[in-house]
C-alpha cells in the first residue's frame, strides 16, 4: 500500500431494524488505524399512518444505530485487546464538539432531524471514531496496530423507528434506500520512528436517577482497567433530552485522591476552549458536561481507577449516559521494528501480512 490511505472499505445496506451488521477492518503488518468514519447513506421513506410521535434521544441518530462497537482479537498472548469501542450514537456524535471543534449533524436534513412525518428524507450522517486522538500532542501513539490483531471486528445494531418516536408514530419506515458506508484511515508505518504507546478503549455506559442526590457515586460504571484521559457526562431528561437542569457539580477521584471538582457552569465554561467553530449552535452543548484529565495532552498525565461524585437534581425521567476513555500500555516486551512487532528476545514475527 501507499504510505497512506484513505478511502471506502465496505458499503453495507441497512436491511431491516434492529439488525447486527458485521464489518472487517483489514488488518496489516506495520499499518496503523488512525480513523474509522462510518456514514449513514441514502433515504428513508415514511408513508400512511397519522401520528408522528415524539423523537427520543439523538435525531436522527436512533433510527439509524443503537450501538457501534469494535472488537479486536490479538495475534499475541498479552497485547491488550477486546472490545476496543462500544459506543451509543450520541456519545459519538456530541463527543465530536470536544475532539474536532463541532457538533457532527446530519449533512443533509440538519440538527432538526426527522419529524415522523411522511415523506422521503436523504440521510448522510456521519459517526467519527478516533484511533489516534487529535487532541494528545503525539495522536500516533493510540493509533491502532492493525497488524497485532488477526481480527478487528465492527458491529454496527441497526436503529428502530420505536427507538426513535417510541410507540406514538404509526407510520411505515421503508430503509431499503438506506446503507451504512465504512472508511479507515490507514497509514503504513513501516517501521520509522516510534510506534504506538498504547491501545486506546472507548465505550459508555447510563446511569438512571432516582431522585435528587447532592453525593451520586459513579464508580461500579467506570472500570478499573487503563489509565483514564477523559470523561464525557450527558445529562439526560424525559424522552432522554439533554438539559442543563440536572448537573450541579462534578468531583473525580483517581484512586483515593481528589483531583478534580468544578461546578457545572466552571464545566461549561473550561470546554468552550475545545470548541474551535464560533458558528456551533449552543444549543449543541446542551446536558454536556466534559472533562478532560489529560489535559496538557500527554499520556502521562492520564489517571488510574476513576470514580465520580456529582451532585444533581431530578427534574423528570432523568439519567447520566457516561463516556470515558481509557487506554492501556503496550507491553515492554514488545517492539516495534521494520514494520511488524517482534517480542523481545524472541524472533518470532507476530503479525500478519506485510503492507506492500
Amino acid at each position: 500500500m501507499q504510505k497512506s490511505e484513505d478511502q471506502i472499505n465496505e458499503r453495507i445496506p441497512f436491511k431491516a431494524e434492529n439488525n447486527p451488521l458485521i464489518h472487517q477492518m483489514p488488518t496489516r503488518v506495520g499499518v496503523m488505524c488512525t480513523i474509522s468514519d462510518v456514514i449513514a447513506k441514502g433515504q428513508i421513506v415514511v408513508s400512511a399512518g397519522t401520528s408522528n410521535g415524539t423523537s427520543v434521544g439523538e435525531n436522527p441518530g436512533s433510527i439509524l444505530a443503537q450501538l457501534f462497537q469494535f472488537q479486536g482479537f490479538p495475534l499475541a498472548g498479552g497485547y491488550p485487546g477486546g472490545t476496543l469501542k462500544k459506543l451509543s450514537p450520541r456519545s459519538v456524535l456530541r463527543r465530536a464538539s470536544f475532539d474536532f471543534g463541532r457538533f457532527l449533524q446530519d449533512q443533509q436534513i440538519g440538527q432538526g432531524g426527522l419529524t415522523g412525518a411522511a415523506g422521503t428524507f436523504l440521510i448522510n450522517s456521519p459517526f467519527r471514531f478516533y484511533w489516534a486522538l487529535p487532541w494528545l500532542k503525539r495522536p500516533f501513539d493510540t493509533a491502532l496496530d492493525t497488524g497485532m490483531f488477526g481480527s478487528v471486528q465492527l458491529t454496527i445494531t441497526n436503529g428502530s423507528k420505536l427507538a426513535q418516536f417510541g410507540a406514538g408514530n404509526d407510520r411505515t419506515f421503508d430503509y431499503s434506500g438506506l446503507f451504512w458506508d465504512v472508511y479507515h484511515k490507514f497509514e503504513n508505518y513501516g517501521g520509522s520512528g516510534r510506534g504506538p504507546a498504547a491501545v486506546l478503549f472507548d465505550d459508555d455506559r447510563q446511569r438512571n436517577i432516582s431522585g435528587a442526590n447532592s453525593r451520586l457515586e459513579i464508580n461500579k460504571e467506570l472500570p478499573p482497567d487503563g489509565l483514564y484521559l477523559d470523561i464525557l457526562t450527558m445529562a439526560q431528561t424525559t424522552n432522554n433530552a439533554l438539559a442543563d437542569t440536572i448537573v450541579n457539580r462534578v468531583t473525580a477521584q483517581a484512586g483515593t485522591e481528589q483531583f478534580y471538582d468544578q461546578y457545572s457552569d466552571r464545566i461549561k465554561d473550561d470546554q468552550e476552549a475545545y470548541i474551535s467553530e464560533a458558528a456551533t449552535n449552543p444549543t449543541a452543548r446542551t446536558g454536556l458536561y466534559y472533562s478532560r484529565f489529560a489535559a496538557d495532552g500527554l499520556l502521562t498525565n492520564a489517571k488510574p481507577a476513576i470514580s465520580l461524585v456529582i451532585d444533581q437534581n431530578n427534574p423528570g425521567t432523568d439519567n447520566l449516559l457516561i463516556a470515558r476513555r481509557a487506554y492501556v500500555s503496550i507491553p515492554a516486551d514488545f517492539a516495534q521494528t521494520g514494520g511488524g512487532m517482534v517480542k523481545t528476545g524472541s524472533k518470532k514475527f507476530l503479525g500478519r501480512k506485510k503492507a506492500a
